[in-house]
C-alpha cells in the first residue's frame, strides 16, 4: 500500500500570511482606539490616522515607539507635595531674587565654570545635548573633580540627544564617584516608553543656591572657552532666590524618573510674594501649561507682544492668536533664524508665516547665523525664558521648562536683546511658484509629526 504525502508548506504559508494580516489589523485598530483618546489637536489626530490606515506596516512600529503623547502613571503620581496641589500641572508660583540674562556663549560658559567651581555640596544638571567636543569635554572635566572632592554630582542627559556620546567619556565622572542617568532609552519594549518624548530641559543646580537655565546645550556651537565666528545665538539666565527650590524639585522628579525611583524631594510653596511662574510642561502633567500660557497671554496683551524661536510649526490655535493681535493693533513681532539647522522645519512653517504677514504681524528672519533663543515679551510687563520652542513638539511633546516673569530687571534685559537682535533680521516675503508652494504644503501636512 502506498504512503500518501500531503505537502502542507502552502497551507502553512497562507495561514502564517492571514495570522499576520489578522493580527496587524487588531493591532492597528487598538492602535486607532488608543489615539481617539488621546488629548490631541484634530491636525496630529488626522496624520496619525492617515499613516496608520493607509501604511500600517510603517504607521503601526512608528506609532508604538513615537506615538504616545502622555505618560498617564506619571501624571497620576505627579504631585510634589498636599501643600501645593498647583504643582500637578506644572505651575510653580515662586520668588526669584535675582536674575541675569546671558546672551553670550562665552559669558555662560564662565558663569557656569564659576558656579561649579564654587560648588561645595551639590551639583546638578539637566541637558539635551552634550557633545564629545572642547567645551563638553572640559565641564565634564569640572564635574569629575568636584566628584572626586566629595561633592555630590548628578548628571541626567536625553538619550536621543546624547546617542553619540561614548561610555568611556563618561567613565571618569562615575569612577569618581559622579551619578549620570539618561533619560527616556532609544530602545524599548512597545508601551514600556515612548522615544518621541524626550527631556528638552537645561538646568544647572549648585548648592540648592544658584541656577542656571534656557536653551544652551553643553556644546560648542551653544557655548565654550572663547568666540567662535558660527557659534549660534542663544539665551541663558542665571537665577537666585526660592525659584531654585522649584527647579530642584523639578530636577529631582525626572532623575527618579529616569532612574525609576522616588522622588528624593519635597517643593515648599513659595512663603514670600511670588514675582515668577515656573512652567515645567510635557508628558508629566495631564494638561498643556505652556500652550495654554502663551494661548492665554497673546489674548490679553494691550501693545506688544515680540517672541523669538529657533523653530515655528504651530497650530491653526497659534496662528490664529497672534494674527487676532495683530489686527487688534498689537505690535507682534515673530524672530526667528533665516535658515535654521533642520531644512522640513523651514519648509513647513512657510504656510503658516505666509499667513501671519497677511494678518499684519511682523515676521523677522536672522541672517547672520542660527537663533537657537526661546523668548518671549508681553508688553512691558513680562517676559519668558527657558527651552521650549514655539512648535508642536516643545509645546505637546517633549519635556520643557519656561520662567514666566514680571521682574523689571530681566523685562528690560529681554527688551534689550530683541532690539539688539532687529539689525541683524530682514522681513520675511512670501514666495510663490508650484512646486515651492506644493513642497511647503506637504511639509505643513507632516508638520504634526516633526
Amino acid at each position: 500500500m502506498d504512503t500518501v504525502k500531503i505537502d502542507i508548506s502552502p497551507l502553512a504559508e497562507s495561514l502564517l500570511l492571514h495570522g499576520v494580516v489578522v493580527l496587524g489589523f487588531v493591532l492597528g485598530l487598538l492602535l486607532v482606539v488608543q489615539l481617539l483618546r488621546e488629548p490631541r489637536t484634530p491636525s496630529s489626530t488626522l496624520a496619525w490616522l492617515m499613516v496608520i490606515l493607509f501604511l500600517p506596516y510603517v504607521g503601526v512600529p512608528f506609532y508604538l515607539i513615537f506615538g504616545g503623547r502622555k505618560l498617564r502613571k506619571r501624571v497620576a503620581g505627579k504631585r510634589l507635595s498636599e501643600e501645593s496641589p498647583q504643582e500637578i500641572d506644572g505651575l510653580f508660583k515662586c520668588r526669584v531674587d535675582s536674575s541675569r540674562v546671558i546672551a553670550d556663549g562665552v559669558a555662560a560658559y564662565e558663569t557656569i565654570q564659576q558656579m561649579l567651581a564654587g560648588a561645595t555640596r551639590s551639583i546638578r544638571i539637566a541637558t539635551f545635548i552634550l557633545k564629545d567636543d572642547v567645551t563638553g569635554r572640559a565641564i565634564l572635566d569640572v564635574l569629575t573633580e568636584k566628584a572626586h572632592q566629595g561633592v555630590r554630582v548628578q548628571l541626567l542627559l536625553d538619550a536621543m540627544g546624547c546617542f553619540r556620546l561614548s561610555a568611556a567619556r563618561l567613565r571618569p565622572l562615575r569612577e569618581a564617584g559622579g551619578e549620570v542617568a539618561f533619560f527616556m532609552p532609544m530602545l524599548h519594549l512597545p508601551w514600556s516608553g515612548r522615544a518621541n518624548l524626550r527631556n528638552h530641559r537645561k538646568v544647572l543646580l549648585v548648592d540648592g543656591q544658584r541656577a542656571v537655565i534656557g536653551g544652551m546645550n553643553i556644546a560648542e556651537e551653544y557655548m565654550g572657552p572663547g568666540p567662535r565666528a558660527d557659534r549660534w545665538r542663544d539665551l541663558a539666565q542665571a537665577l537666585e532666590g526660592p525659584v531654585v527650590g522649584a527647579l530642584e524639585a523639578i530636577f529631582a522628579a525626572d532623575w527618579a524618573f529616569a532612574r525609576d525611583e522616588t522622588p528624593s524631594i519635597e517643593w515648599q510653596s513659595c512663603v514670600s510674594p511670588a514675582n515668577a511662574l515656573l512652567i515645567a510642561s510635557g508628558p508629566d502633567v495631564p494638561g498643556d501649561t505652556l500652550y495654554d500660557h502663551y494661548i492665554q497671554k497673546v489674548f490679553q496683551v494691550r501693545e506688544r507682544i515680540w517672541f523669538a524661536t529657533p523653530y515655528f510649526v504651530p497650530d491653526e490655535m497659534v496662528t490664529r492668536a497672534l494674527g487676532i493681535a495683530a489686527r487688534r493693533g498689537c505690535d507682534v513681532r515673530l524672530v526667528m533664524p533665516a535658515r535654521s539647522d533642520h531644512p522640513l522645519a523651514d519648509w513647513a512653517r512657510a504656510t503658516w508665516l505666509n499667513e501671519l504677514v497677511a494678518y499684519g504681524v511682523k515676521v523677522l528672519l536672522y541672517e547672520p547665523g542660527m537663533l537657537h533663543a526661546k523668548a518671549a515679551l508681553f508688553d512691558s510687563e513680562e517676559c519668558a525664558l527657558g527651552s521650549a520652542n514655539l512648535d508642536m513638539r516643545s509645546l505637546f511633546l517633549n519635556f520643557e521648562l519656561a520662567l514666566v516673569q514680571n521682574v523689571p530687571q530681566a523685562v528690560v534685559e529681554t527688551e534689550r536683546w530683541f532690539v539688539g537682535l532687529f539689525p541683524d533680521c530682514r522681513p520675511f516675503r512670501p514666495q510663490s511658484g508650484v512646486l515651492r508652494e506644493t513642497v511647503q504644503g506637504l511639509a505643513r501636512l507632516l508638520s504634526p509629526l516633526l
